[in-house]
């Protein structure tokens, strides 16, 4: 992946993190979110790759077969935006 790509999907996508829980012996417990490190290139290109075959597939099916799982033709980029997360 070219590294001005990489770039701006640092800038436009959100940095994730996770609350965690920390107890030493004898003290309360205290709660702190640590921020995860941004994707590294690999991640992010699978990802990308994910979302293009998801989107693809969603595409080929017709309306009634969207209808028999849920969706409608319209839910087609907000599911696909799903595996690129």
């Amino acid at each position: 992946m070219h590294g001005s790509c990489i770039k701006l999907a640092q800038l436009f996508l959100p940095k994730t993190g996770i609350w965690t829980s920390h107890k030493k012996s004898g003290a309360r417990s205290s709660i702190a979110y640590h921020e995860e490190t941004p994707m590294n290139p690999f991640d992010l290109t699978m990802k990308w790759f994910s979302y293009r075959r998801t989107r693809a597939q969603l595409r080929n099916l017709s309306a009634e077969e969207l209808k028999d799982i849920g969706l409608l033709p319209s839910d087609i980029d907000r599911v696909s935006a799903r595996a690129f997360r």
